[in-house]
């Protein structure tokens, strides 16, 4: 059986599968991809020992068949190979050919990732702006690895998805985006590593939580992407106490999303000064009282029209420059 596929659509899908795959494992089967064909789509998965991601794409099947586990890199050396912009994947007794490549199976399979139960489950509808979230908070999380790590620092590895939307802190900085989700309680997801290189922009999904014993299980879908792992058992800190109402803050400013784009190209193009924490001054001075000044330690300027309260007057502070572009 011989099926026509997009080469861009399943390369682009690659660079995700491929996060998950355990290149020097000594367990064989977490160096392959699993293919598996059924009701008019192919199924792409990738896992390692707590975490599976799986790619699916519409195909027009003569007959379904058996997930067939083949080794990631001779894979997407195949794909890469092709020369023309749709490629052929040939099924034929249990082996698989990319065009005239053929690729050995591997022996075994992946272990059966933990099913969604009939019963005893939370289902949470994901907006289409999740993925974009999911990203503006990757940079913030402990991406600490080391695995003598405390309890606080495991959780804080994690996104926080609750029904005040998705959190992430590193202990030093917090940003939470306020999305609406009709959830029960909260869920810290790992490092969502695979998952952001699927470029899922846009697309809505589902999250769906259980429990097992003491832990709790997840399976978030996006589009064409299932993800799945156990949850980060550590509880989250209670990052609402740290957070003010707005009533109580004494300073804010407002700036427009064209004119902050504006902001954020300079404050990269400042350099880093790590001997004065990379600071920047920020002001209100008297002569242009609509716009925020700010200057770094090497001295580059900048000002921007901004939307002030009437508390600043002469306020300055110094903030440093990697805060600043934090902004959902």
């Amino acid at each position: 059986m011989q099926i026509p596929i997009n080469k861009n659509s399943l390369a682009g899908a690659l660079l995700a599968l491929g996060k998950l795959v355990s290149r020097t494992s000594l367990i064989k089967t977490y160096q392959g991809i699993e293919i598996e064909g059924k009701a008019n789509m192919l199924y792409f998965r990738t896992r390692n020992m707590v975490e599976q991601i799986e790619f699916r794409l519409f195909a027009d099947l003569e007959d379904d068949f058996s997930a067939i586990l083949v080794e990631f890199e001779q894979f997407r050396q195949a794909v890469r190979s092709c020369k023309n912009k749709t490629l052929k994947l040939e099924i034929d007794c249990g082996e698989i050919f990319i065009d005239d490549v053929k690729l050995a199976p591997i022996k075994g399979h992946f272990p059966a990732k933990e099913q969604i139960p009939d019963q005893d489950i939370c289902v949470t509808e994901l907006p289409a702006d999740t993925f974009s979230a999911l990203s503006l908070l990757a940079p913030i999380t402990d991406q600490n690895t080391d695995i003598r790590k405390s309890a606080i620092q495991k959780a804080i590895s994690g996104i926080n998805i609750s029904g005040y939307g998705f959190t992430a802190t590193n202990g030093k900085e917090l940003s939470n985006i306020p999305l609406k989700l009709e959830t029960h309680g909260s869920v810290t997801i790992p490092f969502p590593l695979a998952l952001l290189a699927t470029k899922a922009f846009g697309e809505t999904g589902r999250l769906s939580t259980w429990q097992k014993d003491e832990d709790t299980y997840f399976e978030l879908t996006l589009g064409c992407w299932t993800w799945s792992a156990k949850a980060i058992r550590e509880n989250y800190p209670n990052w609402m106490r740290v957070v003010p109402e707005r009533t109580a803050a004494t300073h804010y400013v407002s700036i427009q999303d064209d004119r902050a784009e504006r902001l954020v190209r300079y404050l990269k193009s400042i350099p880093d000064d790590k001997k004065h924490n990379n600071a920047v001054k920020l002001s209100r001075l008297p002569e242009v009282p609509d716009n925020l000044h700010l200057e770094s330690s090497n001295g580059m300027l900048f000002s921007i029209l901004v939307e002030f309260d009437d508390k600043w007057d002469d306020l300055s502070f110094m903030v440093r420059k990697d805060y600043l572009t934090r902004r959902p």
